[in-house]
């Protein structure tokens, strides 16, 4: 396959999942001979643009507005954008353009041109929707099911998600392709060896269980915290470290001061490289009550750090367990494979602290007290990292994004 022109579209570069995995495939695109660029509708940054030096001025910004405005505003902005986004294409002599997330995918179906419209969906499309605005729900819906004939190529990160986005549009199955993240296994093992930030350094005197994550209602922060006081009551020497920033972290910490285990959490802010704190971690701790295919549980699991997560739509469970069932569990701890899977947050996403645990709570609380005590258990789950290596590899992932990008031709994640 010759080199292709390809422009891959987001809705701006803050430091989440989505985010991360356009650099990750830009870096692959373009050493396998592809001329990349990378497109943002907003001008928000979370990423030092110097650490891609593969992708030097391949980056543009359509606007200098902030992702975090309301969507009455994107909304006014889009004639312009779209207007700028066409001009672009038009000048960079583009032929695919890979679309990531809601908004840049409605706008990538909207325009006009000949180019080859592939859609990327990095979360599960039934929680997607229930966890949007009103008016925002309505218009993806709306959109969506106006325009999805006009995408050549639909592709989601899991088999998992791939089911509710049938089930949800009119769409037919031999135009939509499942392929998981990208993670190289050698390269995030070598950046786990950088030192960790000096003032963090204390907190590794004893167990440690890491979470990390944007500090958002989704991510299930304050189930984690009220099942972590549990779980102090058996590993009182315990701390749970917080890596992330967002809107929820005044409450979170207010959360920990009514439990009264303020010298046990720590809070550490956004944290460029997390690969360093999951190597000293004694575990790690996906919370969330959704997702698209946790790239932080992913890293977690390769660098051989033991993992819990709950299992929630989607992702967790096509990466821990082994028996290719997607359906989840409601109560108690399933040992899998490659980590263990506890009930995903249910109900609603604050309870106050008095509050009697969840069953999910619970469950929780019980994962983590026993898997800290559990040295022979976290030894088997280090012991079978490099298992998944070849699942997530670059040179694995890569050729199944090409096919998409350059023809037609469904793929299937493989292991």
């Amino acid at each position: 396959m010759s080199g292709m022109r390809i422009a891959l579209l987001g809705g701006s570069l803050e430091g989440g999942g989505a985010q991360q995995f356009a650099l990750r495939l830009a870096e692959g695109l373009v050493a396998a001979g592809h001329e990349v660029w990378l497109v943002s509708l907003d001008a928000t940054c979370d990423f030092d643009l110097d650490d891609f030096p593969a992708l030097k001025g391949r980056f543009h910004f359509l606007s200098q507005s902030d992702v975090s405005r309301g969507t009455l505003s994107k909304l006014l902005d889009a004639p312009r954008q779209a207007w700028r986004l066409h001009r672009l294409l038009r000048s960079l002599r583009v032929e695919t353009v890979l679309s990531l997330q809601e908004r840049s995918n409605i706008l990538s179906l909207l325009l006009p041109g000949r180019f080859r419209r592939v859609i990327s969906i990095r979360s599960y499309p039934a929680s997607m929707l229930k966890r949007k605005a009103p008016a925002k729900r309505w218009l993806i819906r709306l959109f969506y099911g106006l325009l999805l004939k006009r995408a050549d190529r639909t592709v989601l990160n899991s088999r998992d998600a791939a089911a509710s986005f049938l089930e949800l549009f009119n769409v037919s199955s031999d135009r939509v392709d499942v392929i998981y993240n990208i993670c190289d296994a050698t390269a995030l093992r070598q950046l786990s060896l950088e030192p960790v930030d000096e003032n963090l350094r204390p907190v590794f005197s004893g167990p440690v269980v890491l979470t990390g994550g944007r500090l958002i209602p989704d991510k299930g922060h304050f189930q984690l915290i009220r099942a972590f006081a549990a779980t102090l009551r058996r590993v009182p020497d315990a701390r749970l470290l917080i890596a992330g920033k967002g809107p929820l972290e005044a409450q979170l910490r207010e959360l920990v001061r009514e439990l009264d285990i303020e010298g046990r959490v720590v809070f550490s802010g956004y944290v460029q490289n997390l690969a360093a704190l999951m190597a000293k971690a004694t575990v790690f701790v996906l919370p969330s009550r959704r997702e698209g295919f946790p790239n932080a549980l992913l890293e977690a699991v390769l660098l051989g750090c033991p993992s819990i997560a709950a299992d929630c739509h989607s992702g967790p469970r096509e990466l821990l367990s082994t028996d290719g069932s997607l359906d989840v569990i409601e109560q108690g701890v399933e040992k899998a494979a490659y980590g263990w899977l506890v009930p995903a947050p249910q109900g609603a996403d604050w309870l106050p602290s008095a509050a009697p645990l969840t069953e999910a709570e619970r469950a929780l609380a019980d994962a983590m007290s026993d898997l800290l005590a559990d040295s022979q258990g976290r030894s088997t789950l280090t012991g079978r990292a490099q298992e998944l290596d070849h699942a997530f590899a670059p040179e694995h992932i890569i050729p199944q994004w090409m096919t998409v990008l350059g023809g037609p031709g469904p793929v299937v994640a493989a292991g």
